[in-house]
This record gives C-alpha cells, structure tokens and sequence, in this order.
C-alpha cells in the first residue's frame, strides 16, 4: 500500500493549525465541564483544559506526520540520554533567568499577579506545571515542530520559529512570553544536541518546579533576586557568573547550531542521493523486465 505523501511547505501551518483547533476544543470542554460540574476547583478544571489542548494537539500533529510516510515520531529513548547535558542546561537556563531578571521586572507587577492567580496552588498546579506541560509542550514544540523545521531549515532558525511559536503561546502574559521564549532557545539546543525529548523535559520541569516552589515561597511569580539577597556586591558578583555562562553558552550554541545545521543537512542529502539511486535501479530493473 502507497503512503501518502503531503508538500512540507504545509508542516508548520498544519501543525499551528492543528493547536488553534484543538484550543477551541479545549475551551469550548472547559465551558460544558464547568457548567456541568460548578463545584469542580478552578485548578482542576484548568487542568482538564491544558490536558485537552495539547493532547489533541499532539495526537493531531502525531496523526499528520503518520499519513505523511513518517515512520519515527517523537525521541524518547534513553540510549542518547546525555547527563552532562541536561546538567548543562539547568544551569544555562537559570543564568539566563539572573540575566534576565531585570528585563522581566520592567513589566508591571500586574503581570505576574495574573499568572499567580491564573497557576493556583495545591495538587492540581503541581500536576499541570511540573508534570503535564514539560511533558505536553516538549511533545509538541520540540518533538514535533522543532524535529521537523530542523530536517529542512537551519538549525537556528527551525530553534528560534519553534522558541517563537513557543513564546507565542504564553501570550497575552509578556513577561512569561519573553522567559518562555529565552527557555526555549536553550532547549531547542539541548534537543538538536541529544536527539531525545527526556532531556529536555527534565529540564523543563525542573525548572517550573523551582518557578512554582519560588511562588509558593515568595507568594508571587515576581522575584528580586537582588532584594532577596539584600547585598550589591553578591548581587553583581552572581550577575556577572550568570552573563558569563550565558555569553559562552550564546557562543557554544551558536557553533553547536551551525554545526547541527550542517549535520542536518548533509543528512538530507545523503537520503536524497540513496533515494535517486534506489529510484534508477528500480527503473533499470523495470526496463529490463519489459524486454
């Protein structure tokens, strides 16, 4: 039986798509849940919510890339697992969130009231935050979109579209947009590097999980580190760790994205030269055969 094949122009438009409309699902669920059960809490309906959105969204997008031919979805194997990597990673993500800090703290502390009133608190947010969209949103940003603007694109800018996109969705909260996106930059990197989703979902959870612990501390999703810490000179020595790290990883990424963009590249060409000759002898085949 022949696979059908779609135009790769159509993935990211189709997989956009596909999140607008399982968006609309979710919340046209979350009014006939809530109406049907009032007494449910708000933190659970809110996880129902997100649950619907990106599981039809990953199964969708799953759906899409099956019809297409794609045999391999979704890197979720330990045999490329890198501890170094995702050690890496914790470590240049919470550096870019010192680097970033002062940026985040121009938005109106409004911003992040919402988010904390919007998050919760209790059994429900930790589920949703810690488990569900590490695991959810790297299924779909980097699993999927990312994993295929990567085959195509540059390295760098199948990671800055899937961090964009990713960034995007956070919206109408800027300040969250603007961390999402910076988080995603990294991530998008450590996935390129390691070809597995369990890195990067690690370090996505580790990192809503000390965001959700630091709101449960501080009662707000805003927080000085540099009044937490109540002294300049340790402020700026850690602010100046911080941009280091993140300098060096700026340029380790920029060459490992190079690189990776290369690789890829290379390896889309190489598929291309084995297909056509695959293709020539079978047609030779075929021509001697008729004879």
């Amino acid at each position: 039986m022949s696979e059908r094949k779609f135009s790769r122009w159509a993935d990211l438009p189709a997989l956009v798509g596909l999140f607008l409309a399982a968006t609309l699902v979710a919340v046209v669920c979350a009014a006939v849940v809530g109406a049907a059960v009032p007494e449910m809490e708000r933190e659970a309906l809110l996880f129902v919510t997100y649950a619907v959105q990106f599981s039809l969204a990953v199964a969708g997008g799953a759906i899409y890339f099956r019809r297409r031919g794609e045999r391999r979805l979704f890197r979720l194997g330990f045999r490329w697992f890198d501890a170094p990597l995702v050690l890496a990673g914790i470590v240049i993500v919470a550096a870019t969130g010192v680097v970033i800090e002062p940026v985040l703290n121009l938005f109106p502390e409004r911003y992040f009231e919402e988010l904390t009133e919007m998050i919760g608190s209790g059994g429900w947010s930790i589920l949703l935050t810690v488990v569900a969209a590490p695991v959810l949103e790297e299924l779909f940003f980097r699993g999927l979109i990312l994993e295929q603007l990567s085959r195509r694109w540059s390295a760098t800018a199948a990671v800055l579209t899937s961090a964009l996109l990713f960034g995007v969705v956070h919206l109408p909260n800027l300040p969250q947009m603007v961390n999402a996106f910076v988080v995603a930059v990294v991530m998008g990197y450590v996935y390129l590097a390691g070809r597995s989703l369990v890195p990067v979902i690690l370090i996505h959870a580790i990192n809503n999980g000390i965001a959700y612990l630091t709101m449960e501390l501080t009662g707000t999703q805003s927080s000085d580190m540099r009044e937490l810490i109540g002294n300049d000179t340790i402020y700026w020595l850690i602010y100046a760790v911080s941009a280091a790290v993140v300098i060096g990883a700026v340029a380790a990424i920029d060459g490992g994205l190079r690189a990776k963009g290369d690789g890829v590249r290379d390896e889309e060409e190489n598929g291309r030269t084995k297909t056509d000759k695959i293709t020539l002898h079978e047609k030779t085949a075929d021509e001697e055969s008729a004879k």
